[in-house]
Parts: structure tokens; C-alpha cells; sequence
């Protein structure tokens, strides 16, 4: 629309210069009719030219109409355009409306998800602190109250957390020093174990000669058994029946068979007892290498804490270089110099560091990319640019200038210099100049509606940009908001780290406390065998007194009955013989069988019934032979003797089947007292000192059994613990996956609203453009205005010099007349030539009058009347055509009134047009000064949004890095959690295996436990019976 204000005003310009010309025209014909007035041929000729000319003033005039309704239809077809194009343009900001309503309730929403997300997360601190916020307070309020109070509360929490650090360092210098004590213990214990283990060594010894002497050949015994031991002195005979019972074949056989049967039993026990043991070492031997690969995997987690904390440093350092904070890099190194644990220099100085300058990448980036979007969508406000593509729109700005702007630009500018050509070529008239100076006025009233429209956008994408700024503010609050619950989750992970690794060492410790375990519970096995042993051999000590008591009571019975035997009346041969022999013989005659004397065979024990038999035909041959009175007497006293015999018999069997098992048992236990790693100190020690040691060993191996179940059962607990807090670290995660997910989306919409204020940026850079084209235009006409305004001037200046001068003619006329025509010119009725012209007349008439008169004079005068007459007479001859040129002076006298009318009226447009020409200049300065403000302020706009776009593209950039970065974190996080969950299931399974194996000692312990409470029974039984 200015720019057709602008080619009508130059139009209607050009108009006036050409009116004034033709006006300055007519003011010199006039002056030349007025100097010609003698000539009336050239005053014909001016007039026919005159009226050519008007005739074709006509037609122009006619050719001006007929443009002038071009115009108007061309106006009434830009109206219609223009109301088309305001149509788009109010569907298109309802559109916009729309999106904004949209996007307006998005926010909302979201920001509603993100209050009740912070609600929650206030709540479950709440719960965690005890702390009471407000609710009387507004939501923005309590939010931020909530966000500080959880500030506030993870900031005790690690105060909290701190302090429990210390105490558990405490009670780890505690366990250290109890630790110290325990070794100590530990040593005095095995020194007192050694000393156990020789008593032990000595106590075997003495069995074993025991043994060696209790089941030595008979030459052994001859060798051993000399005069010095007592035994065979005591119990000869008893000794020597005991040798011919053991070298009894049978009963050897049978035991022996039991024996070789009970040892191939107990043989494949050890073999399965040494597969589990087997197993049980490679068990420890995976341990092992578990072990070693968690502390490779220790040393692997500190590389990457270095790796980390050198890509922090690097980045913290890059940033600080961009942002020209050589503080920041000065406090780094000065930080790193003080000797503090990089985990502490990452989380204290270098994570600070790094989230202060992405927040000013972020605000710079944010508003670079803020003013990019504005240019654009102003550029895509044009109605020139609307034929360029949509993807072109996504180029950068001074590529898309170079490609798209300036060629269109040049373009206009070419048609502008046509049209401005084609104007310059059209003439108008004072119609068209009012007209033109009408429209002008109504352009110059919508021109001012146009720009409080602007103005009122102008504000609305001040309000958009604020509102943006706002969103762009939550945004990076929310990013700040992710950062630290990045850093606490790094924190938790480094936490559960570290409790992992010291439950790794617990394992370990607990590994070796299981081995310790397992070699006690042999240990324990075999001190039990040794309290099984010991407790047999009290028994067989008590069985050998019992025995011992035994012998002497038979030996007496014995003696007894060789008296008993001597004092009978039988013959020498009787009495000559074994006792033996004698207590067959005498059975035998009991019996009744005859009495025969053997051949000297001597048969072993089991022929003794045969021999016994063979005694008591003998006895019977013998008793037959010698009287009967003594035979009732015998056979009671035989009765007696034989029952005793068979009682004494029977005993000897089971002394000696039980002596046989004691014996087997004590070589088994001694065996398995040999195979016990007893400490060199107990065992010089007797049986009942290391049987003593093994039992209290026994009960701290139960005691040490009972503390591992209640540290296994608390590493369970703990375990589940851990379980529970990596599946909330997982649901942290996913939650920081959506938020990341969110935060994309939001980027892609600022990167929509960035694109759209770029195409805005555009536009307002070519209505600059056009402003200034139409300021450097209005310039020119305002140039050609005042030249013309000085050219009015100067024609007024010489028009009043002809004024002056045609008054100046009018006196002298009045002078040489001295008529009354003073009071009609003075009176100012009638023009200034009309008076001339009448006075002209007046003067010729009188000037006739005179020549006249004067023909009556002399004769010179009447030469000089002659030489007048001559005039006068071609002024009778012309008396006809008087009229005639009176007429035709009347009428040109008519037509210079009616152009001196017309004079004045164009004097008092002029003067009005030369006002409205203040008026305007006065407008147009102030427009030009708006201009400069705008431009001004549209140039620092400019510098601040290309500033603000720079700095968001520097934040997204960094932004985006960072979300890189968070999204290798969260990767390895979770890589982390599953290798910690898959550490933590190797360990269950460990644990789950140690605990099996402990269940299948037990097992086997409390066998053995049944079985030597079994065998007691048995004993105590037998022993019974």
C-alpha cells in the first residue's frame, strides 16, 4: 500500500509540475497579449494556438479520465487483493491462534505431568525426611517450597549418608583391630593345638604298642613278653589259651571276611567322601577365579573413573574456554592440584563447572535460534516469498538471503524503477492532484492503521518471545532438574558399587571362613571319630580290667578244681593230663561213655567236644573199673564244673569276638587319627587331652557354622536390598528415558518455533527493505517538492514585478487622462488589464477627438491633422472591424479573467497543497524518525536474537552432547545393573551351593553323630548283656 501511496504521490507530483508549467506558460502568453495588443494577428495566431492547445489539453484531460478510472479499477482490484490477503492472513493467525492454544495446553499439561511428578517425588522425600510442607499456598509457590524442601532433604540425606560413611568406617577400624585380636587368638590357639597334637601323636603310640603287644604272634611275644612285663606273668596259661582260641582258623575266617566286607564299605565312603572333597575344591577354585575377576573388574571400574575423570576435565576445560571463564580453569587445576579423590573433584568442582556453562550455552543458543525462527517467520509473512518451497525455508538465514531474498529483491527493485519510469511519463492536472491529495489522506490513514497493526504485532511477538523465553526457562530448569537426578544416580550407583564390592569382600572373607569351615568340620568329623575312639578304648580299658578280673576269678576256679581233680581217687594217667583233658574225662564218665585213653593228639579248640568225649570213655572205662560209691558225688561236682566251663566258654567267645571288634575299631580310629592335621603341639598329648581339644574345636567350628548362617541369611537380606533398589534405579531410568524422550520433543518444537521466527526475521527484513525503499522515494518527492515550491516562488516573485509593472502603466494612463477612473481602479472591483484596456480605449478616443478638432487649425497643424489623419482614417477604415476586435477583446479579456481566476484558485491549491506538503514532511519526518527507532530497535533486536540464536545453537549443540552423554551413562548404568545383577546371581548361586554342601556336612555329620550313637548303644548294650 505504500508503495502505491508512493506512485500515486509522484503521479499527482508530476501532475503539478505539469500544471505549473502550463500555468507559467499562459502567465508569459498573457504578458506577450498584453505587450501585443497592437498585433492582433499574433494574437489570432496565439488564440488559434491557444485553443489547439486547449483542444488537445481536452483530450489529455479526456486520456486522463480514462487513466484515472484505470486507476480506480486497479485500486479497486488491489482492495480486493488486499482484502483476500487479509483474509489469509486472519486465517492463517487463527491458525496460528489455534497451534498457540494447542501448544498453550501441551504446556500446561505437561507442566501439570511435571507437578504431579514433583508432587510425588516430594511425597516419597517427605516420607523418607518426615518433613511438612505448606498447603495453603499457591501451586507455583509450593512447588518451588517442594523442590527446595527436597533440596534440602537429599542434602541431609547425604549429610545423613556421610555420617554413616564415617560410622562404618569407624566400625571398620573396629573390625580391624577386633580382626588383629582374633589372629592373635587364632595363633595362641594353634600353638595350644599343637600341643594338643602331640599328646594326640603320644596317645597313638602308646595304642599302638598297645596293640602291637595285645595282638603280636607268639614269637612276638616271646620276643616282647619277657620277664620284664608283668602280664604274661600274671596270665600265662590264660595268655596261652587265648593264642591257640586266636589261632583259630574258623572264627579268623569269619571275622576276618566281616572285616575285609566292613572295610570295603568304609573304602568306598572315603572314595565318594574324597569325590565331594574334590568337588568341593573345584568349587573353591571357581571362587577364586570369581574373585579374581571382580577385582579385575574393580581395577577395569577405576580406569574408567580415570577415563571419566579426564573427558570431565576436558569438557569442563572446553567449556570454560568458549565461555572465557579462566577462573573456572584456574580453579580446576588449583583443585586438581590439592590432592582430593577424583570422584570428589568430579562431583565438587568439575560437574558444577560443566552444568553452569551448558546453562549459558543453552540461554545463548536458545535465543540465537529464538531470533533465527523470528526472521524466518516474518520473511514467510511477505507475500513475496510465498512461491519459495517449504524445505528451502529450512535452510540457514544467509543462504536463504543470497538464494532467495536478494534475487527477488532485485527484481522489485527493476519493476520499481519501470513503473517509476512510466509514471514519470503521465501528466496530470489539478483534478488529479485533489484526487491523488483525497487518496493520499485515506492512504495515509491506513497507512497508519497498517502501523498500529504492526505495532500491535510487534508487541504480540514481544509477548510470544517472552512467553517462549518463559518456556525456554522451565525447560532448562527441567534439564538442571534431570542433571541432578543424573548426579544422584550416578551417586546411588557409586554407593551400590561400593556396597557391592564390600559385600564381594564379605563373600570373600566368608569364601575363606567356608574353607577354614570345611577343613574344622573334617577336623571336627575326626575328632569326633577320635571321642568315638577314645571312648572305645575306655571301654576296652574297662572290658581288659573287667577281664583281667575275669581271669583272676577262673584262674582261682581253676585251681580250685585241679584240687578238687588231684584229691580224687583216679589213676595216675587221669592225673597226669591237662585240665582240660581231666574235665573231659570227667564228663565223659558222667555221661556214662567207657573211659579210653587218647593217643597224645592235642587237637585245637574247635575238636574239643571230640576229645572231651573221647576223656569221658575214659573216665567211664576208669570208673567201671574202680568203685561206684563216688560217682554221684562226681557227677554233681561234673554238673557244676561244666555248666561253669560252658558259662566260662561262652564268655571267652564273646571277650574275644569283642576284643576282635575293638581292636578292627581302634586301628580304624587310630587310622583316622593318623589322617587328622593335628597341630604338632597336642600330639605328644594323651588320648583324653587331644579327644579334649577336638571337642572344644568341635564346638567353635558350630559356633563359626552358626555365624556364617546369620552372615549368609544378612547377605540374603542385603542381596534383596540390592535387587530392590536396582529395580528402582531401573524405573529411575526409564522415567530419565521418557523425560529425555519429552525433552526431544520440546526441542523439536523450539526448533519449529526457531524455524518460524526465522521466516518472521524475514519478513520483517524485507518490510525493512520496503520502508526504506519507500523513506528513499518519499525523500526524492519531498526533493522534488520543495524545487517546485521554490520555482512557485519564484513565478509569484515575477508575477507581482508584472503586477507592479501593469499598475505602473495604469498611473501613467490615469495621468495623461485626469479622468474619474481613479475611484473605479481604486475601488479594486475590476482587475488591474480589464482597467488598462478601458483606459487603452479611453485614451485612443480622445487621442481621435483631438486630431479631429484640430482640422480647423494652420496650416502646419493641419500637415500635422494630415499626418494624423492618415491613422485616423485607417482607423474609420477600421471603424468596421472595431467591433469585431472589441468583441474578440472582450472575450480574451473574458478568457484573462477567467485564467486569472483560475490563477488564483491554483495559487490557493498550491498554498494549500504547499501546506498539506509541511503537513506532510512534518508526518514524514516523524515517520522517518519512527523509522530510525524502528530500525534501531529492530537492528538491536536483530543483534540480540542473531546473539540469542548463536547461544542456542551453542546450548543445543552442548545440549544434545550432553544428552549423548546421559543417554552412554544410562547405558552404562544399565550395562553396570545387569553386571551387578548377574555378579549378584553368581553370587546367590555361590551361596546357594555353600549352603548346599554345608547341609550335605551336616548331613554327613549327623550320620556320623547317629552312627556313633548307634555303635554306643550297641556297646552299652553288649555290655548290658
Amino acid at each position: 500500500m505504500l508503495s502505491c501511496l508512493g506512485e500515486k504521490f509522484i503521479a499527482m507530483s508530476s501532475d503539478i509540475t505539469k500544471t505549473e508549467e502550463y500555468l507559467a506558460e499562459l502567465c508569459n502568453k498573457i504578458e506577450l497579449y498584453v505587450k501585443s495588443t497592437v498585433q492582433h494577428d499574433r494574437d489570432r495566431q496565439c488564440t488559434v494556438v491557444l485553443e489547439a492547445k486547449m483542444d488537445e489539453l481536452a483530450g489529455k484531460l479526456s486520456n486522463y479520465k480514462e487513466t484515472i478510472d484505470n486507476l480506480h479499477n486497479q485500486v479497486a482490484i488491489v482492495q480486493q487483493d488486499a482484502n483476500s490477503n487479509a483474509g489469509k492472513l486472519i486465517d492463517q493467525a487463527e491458525l496460528l491462534q489455534k497451534d498457540a492454544v494447542e501448544r498453550i495446553s501441551i504446556l500446561e499439561n505437561e507442566r501439570m505431568s511435571l507437578s504431579d511428578l514433583l508432587s510425588e517425588v516430594t511425597n516419597k522425600l517427605t516420607s523418607l525426611g518426615d518433613a511438612v510442607f505448606p498447603s495453603g499456598s499457591s501451586e507455583i509457590e509450593g512447588l518451588n517450597f517442594c523442590t527446595l524442601s527436597c533440596v534440602d532433604l537429599v542434602a541431609r540425606s547425604f549429610q545423613s549418608l556421610q555420617e554413616k560413611l564415617e560410622a562404618a568406617q569407624i566400625d571398620n577400624a573396629q573390625l580391624n583391630s577386633s580382626l588383629v585380636e582374633l589372629r592373635k587368638a587364632i595363633g595362641v590357639a594353634q600353638e595350644r593345638s599343637e600341643h594338643a597334637d602331640g599328646i594326640v601323636k603320644k596317645l597313638y603310640d602308646s595304642l599302638q604298642e598297645l596293640l602291637c603287644d595285645s595282638l603280636g604272634s607268639s614269637n612276638e611275644f616271646g620276643a616282647r613278653y619277657s620277664v620284664e612285663e608283668p602280664i604274661e606273668s600274671q596270665y600265662g596259661r590264660l595268655i596261652a589259651h587265648l593264642k591257640n582260641l586266636l589261632h583259630d582258623h574258623h572264627s579268623a575266617l569269619s571275622t576276618n571276611a566281616e572285616l575285609e566286607l566292613s572295610l570295603l564299605s568304609k573304602c568306598e565312603e572315603v572314595e565318594e567322601l574324597n569325590m565331594r572333597c574334590s568337588s568341593l575344591l573345584k568349587k573353591l577354585d571357581e571362587v577364586c577365579i570369581l574373585n579374581e575377576e571382580l577385582k579385575s573388574a574393580s581395577s577395569s571400574k577405576n580406569v574408567t573413573l580415570d577415563k571419566l575423570h579426564s573427558r570431565c576435565l576436558t569438557v569442563a576445560e572446553m567449556l570454560a574456554s568458549c565461555s572465557a571463564n579462566h577462573s573456572s580453569t584456574v580453579q580446576l587445576i588449583s583443585d586438581i592440584g590439592e590432592g582430593s579423590s577424583k570422584e570428589d573433584h568430579i562431583l565438587t568442582t568439575l560437574l558444577p563447572c560443566i552444568e553452569a556453562d551448558v546453562a549459558s550455552c543453552i540461554e545463548k543458543f536458545e535465543n540465537a535460534a529464538e531470533e533465527i525462527r523470528l526472521s524466518k517467520i516474518c520473511l514467510q509473512e511477505i507475500s513475496i516469498f510465498d512461491q519459495i518451497s517449504f524445505e528451502k525455508w529450512s535452510y540457514p538465514l544467509p543462504t536463504l538471503i543470497k538464494e532467495e531474498v536478494l534475487p527477488k529483491i532485485c527484481d522489485l527493485q527493476d519493476r520499481f524503477d519501470q513503473l517509476n519510469a512510466l509514471n514519470i511519463q503521465l501528466e496530470t492536472e489539478v483534478a488529479v492532484l485533489k484526487d491523488g491529495m483525497k487518496e493520499l489522506d485515506e492512504d495515509l490513514g491506513t497507512s497508519r492503521s497498517e502501523l498500529q497493526k504492526k505495532v500491535s504485532e510487534l508487541e504480540q511477538l514481544d509477548q510470544k518471545f517472552s512467553s517462549v523465553k518463559e518456556k525456554l526457562s522451565i525447560a532448562v530448569a527441567k534439564g538442571k532438574g534431570l542433571i541432578v537426578q543424573r548426579d544422584s544416580l550416578k551417586q546411588s550407583l557409586l554407593e551400590k558399587s561400593g556396597e557391592i564390592e564390600k559385600l564381594t569382600q564379605e563373600l570373600q572373607l566368608k569364601e575363606t571362613l567356608l574353607k577354614e569351615l570345611e577343613a574344622k568340620l573334617k577336623s571336627y568329623t575326626e575328632a569326633d571319630r577320635i571321642e568315638a575312639l577314645e571312648s572305645e578304648l575306655s571301654y576296652i580299658r574297662n572290658s581288659a580290667t573287667a577281664l583281667r578280673d575275669s581271669f583272676l576269678l577262673k584262674d582261682s576256679v581253676l585251681q580250685r578244681i585241679e584240687e578238687v581233680l588231684e584229691e580224687l581217687d583216679l589213676p595216675e594217667q587221669f592225673h597226669s593230663r591237662d585240665i582240660v583233658e581231666k574235665i573231659e574225662l570227667l564228663s565223659k564218665m558222667a555221661i556214662g561213655t567207657p573211659f579210653t585213653l587218647p593217643d597224645g593228639d592235642k587237637g585245637s579248640s574247635v575238636d574239643g567236644h571230640s576229645e572231651s568225649g573221647v576223656a569221658m570213655n575214659v573216665i567211664d572205662d576208669e570208673q567201671n573199673s574202680n568203685s561206684n560209691s563216688v560217682s554221684d558225688e562226681v557227677k554233681s561236682k561234673y554238673e557244676e564244673l561244666n555248666r561253669r566251663f560252658c558259662e566260662l566258654a561262652e564268655q571267652n567267645n564273646m571277650l574275644e569276638q569283642s576284643l576282635v571288634e575293638r581292636n578292627s575299631l581302634i586301628q580304624k580310629w587310630e587310622e583316622v587319627l593318623g589322617q587328622i592335621s593335628i597341630p604338632p603341639q597336642f600330639r605328644m598329648l594323651e588320648a583324653e587331652d587331644k579327644l579334649a581339644w577336638l571337642g572344644n574345636r568341635f564346638l567353635e567350628v558350630e559356633q563359626e557354622r552358626d555365624s556364617l548362617q546369620l552372615k549368609i541369611e544378612h547377605l540374603e537380606d542385603s542381596s534383596e536390598m540390592l535387587i530392590a533398589d536396582l529395580e528402582e534405579s531401573h524405573k529411575r531410568i526409564s522415567e530419565l528415558s521418557a523425560e529425555v524422550v519429552a525433552i526431544k520433543a520440546e526441542k523439536d518444537f523450539f526448533s519449529q518455533s526457531l524455524e518460524k521466527l526465522r521466516f518472521e526475521f524475514l519478513g520483517l527484513s524485507e518490510k525493512v527493505v520496503q520502508d526504506e525503499f519507500v523513506r528513499d522515494k518519499l525523500r526524492m518527492d519531498l526533493s522534488e517538492l520543495r524545487d517546485k515550491f521554490a520555482e512557485k516562488t519564484e513565478e509569484s516573485r515575477h508575477y507581482h514585478e508584472m503586477d507592479t509593472e501593469v499598475h505602473k502603466l495604469l498611473n501613467l494612463v490615469q495621468n495623461t487622462l485626469q479622468d474619474s477612473t481613479n475611484s473605479e481602479i481604486s475601488s479594486g472591483g475590476i482587475s488591474a488589464v480589464l482597467c488598462l484596456g478601458k483606459m487603452l480605449k479611453k485614451l485612443l478616443d480622445d487621442y481621435g477627438t483631438l486630431l479631429y478638432k484640430s482640422t480647423e487649425g494652420n496650416f502646419a497643424e493641419r500637415d500635422i491633422q494630415l499626418e494624423d489623419i492618415k491613422p485616423s482614417k485607417d482607423a474609420s477604415k477600421s471603424d468596421t472591424g472595431a467591433y469585431e476586435k472589441e468583441m474578440e477583446l472582450n472575450s480574451l479579456n473574458n478568457e484573462l479573467d477567467h485564467a486569472h481566476n483560475n490563477l488564483a484558485l491554483a495559487q490557493q491549491e498550491c498554498d494549500e497543497a504547499v501546506e498539506k506538503a509541511q503537513s506532510l514532511m512534518m508526518e514524514i519526518e516523524t515517520l522517518h524518525a519512527q523509522i530510525s527507532k524502528l530500525q534501531e530497535s529492530d537492528a538491536e533486536q536483530m543483534q540480540k536474537k542473531e546473539m540469542e540464536l548463536n547461544s542456542l545453537n551453542n546450548e543445543l549443540d552442548h545440549a544434545r552432547n550432553n544428552l549423548a552423554l546421559v543417554e552412554q551413562e544410562r547405558d552404562e548404568a544399565v550395562e553396570k545393573a545387569q553386571s551387578l545383577m548377574m555378579e549378584i546371581e553368581t553370587l546367590h548361586a555361590q551361596i546357594s551351593k555353600l549352603q548346599e554342601s554345608d547341609a550335605e556336612q551336616m548331613q554327613k555329620y549327623q550320620s556320623l553323630v547317629l552312627e556313633l550313637e548307634n555303635y554306643g548303644r550297641d556297646e552299652c548294650s553288649d555290655r548290658e548283656t
